[in-house]
């Protein structure tokens, strides 16, 4: 449903997604934020876009639900989500937030990269977001992995689905 994360798994096939992986000793690579039952919006190479997740059942992946007082903060305010998603599509992916990314990891923390909203990264989007919509507060969205997103209280379960949609195990 609406604001729910969707979290994607390492795709193998990928050198940029096991890349991802090595840097942030983790299996999720990769997200976005659900704008109905079957579309969200994600930040990929190519640039900022609504996909389907008919597009992507051959690779496994999570649904972060919402707890419903983060879910109603998206529906009280649901003009300014629909315009702040409609305003990013089609912009480029920031290919230089991964390159102070790579520093920050590496320095573990000592270095952190300024955080700038112009453009953005899957998980930077997933947490401006939140942020934006009062889901989360105080973060340097430029420092969120992957795995931070999905690693936020602010959810009530995390479904993992498999090929072909299929859900395949709960977590509370």
């Amino acid at each position: 449903m609406i604001g729910d994360l969707i979290a994607f798994e390492t795709d193998k096939r990928s050198m940029f997604s096991r890349l991802i992986s090595k840097l942030t000793n983790s299996n999720i690579t990769h997200v976005g934020v659900m704008l109905d039952k079957e579309q969200f919006v994600e930040a990929t190479l190519t640039g900022i876009r609504i996909s389907t997740l008919a597009k992507v059942k051959d690779r496994p992946y999570w649904i972060c639900r919402l707890k419903a007082e983060h879910r109603g903060k998206i529906r009280k305010n649901r003009s300014l989500f629909d315009s702040f998603v409609t305003k990013q599509l089609h912009k480029p992916y920031d290919f230089i937030q991964i390159a102070k990314f790579i520093p920050f990891i590496l320095s573990l923390g000592i270095y952190t990269p300024k955080e700038d909203n112009k453009l953005y990264v899957c998980s930077e989007l997933a947490s401006a977001i939140y942020e934006l919509m009062g889901i989360i507060k105080d973060v340097n969205t430029s420092t969120i992995a992957p795995i931070d997103a999905f690693n936020l209280p602010i959810y009530e379960s995390r479904r993992r689905y498999t090929q072909g949609g299929r859900r395949v195990f709960i977590d509370g």
